[in-house]
């Protein structure tokens, strides 16, 4: 996984929730469910989007919505409270594209200069570590 930028797009499980570290740095934290097809099982990130970007997603992401996100991947690993050994995959985030809503929805998810219409292309969805 190195240094390397994967960009995911998939569904927010969680609304963000923000958080301020004792140095002063704000961190919202979220997570997005991505599926690859109906014969693979969903592949779940635990996103972290800092400072400005937090601010980002405090105002935007929501539980339920589509969104994209640009960031740095890495696995952790970690034993679950029934004593079995679980993996997460986390994404530490530089980007966010909101899709925009319709305006027969009422209006717009995205601030201006935010928003994107679909999936990234298909190139890019062999970033997705697994």
């Amino acid at each position: 996984m190195g240094n390397s930028i994967t960009i995911i797009f998939g569904v927010v499980g969680r609304d963000a929730e923000l958080r301020t570290l004792q140095d002063g740095k704000k961190v919202a934290n979220f997570s997005v469910a991505v599926s690859r097809g109906q014969d693979n099982p969903t592949t779940w990130f635990n996103v972290s989007a800092w400072d400005n970007l937090a601010d980002v997603a405090i105002s935007y992401i929501k539980k339920g919505m589509s969104v994209q996100v640009q960031g740095r991947v890495s696995a952790g690993a970690y034993i679950a409270n029934d004593g079995t050994a679980k993996a997460d995959l986390r994404l530490s985030a530089f980007d966010i594209q909101l899709p925009t809503k319709r305006e027969s929805q009422g209006g717009d998810y995205a601030p201006e200069g935010s928003a994107d219409d679909g999936p990234p292309p298909a190139d890019h969805q062999n970033d997705i570590p697994f």
